[in-house]
């Protein structure tokens, strides 16, 4: 028995894998969208009440990158089914890029900053993603 959170759509256009269904990425985009909100009451609260305006400023950009994103990927779930990849890309980036952002204002080792841009870049290519799928002028499936 299938529920809302674990139904996936069959194997189609995205080369026979498949992809959560719209509802489990706007469950995961609301989420997101909680973590960001999180972040920031963090950073604008623990980092900043002990003094740690680095730390602060960190969680400040990882809360605003993980709700644009989060934002944008609930709004793009509207759209169409064929950009749920791209979705799945800019969620993913964005987690990843907030994550090592909040590490570090953590206390992390500094060499975690250098996976940051793998983040940043996974967002460029969820981005690339979601106007390549928008221009494919197709009905949503």
């Amino acid at each position: 028995m299938h529920t809302p959170l674990t139904q996936m759509r069959p194997p189609g256009p995205t080369g026979g894998a498949a992809l959560p269904s719209g509802r489990v990425l706007q469950v995961g985009s609301a989420l997101v969208a909680g973590a960001a909100v999180a972040i920031g009451a963090m950073g604008a609260h623990a980092f900043r009440e002990v003094g740690d305006a680095r730390g602060a400023d960190l969680m400040a950009l990882a809360s605003q990158y993980l709700m644009w994103h989060a934002l944008a990927a609930l709004a793009l779930t509207r759209l169409a089914a064929r950009l749920e990849a791209a979705i799945i890309v800019l969620l993913v980036s964005a987690v990843l890029f907030a994550a090592t952002l909040v590490l570090l204002a953590l206390g992390a080792p500094s060499w975690l900053g250098a996976i940051t841009p793998v983040g940043g870049s996974g967002l460029i290519i969820g981005w690339l993603m979601a106007a390549w799928g928008l221009l494919q002028g197709r009905r949503p499936a």
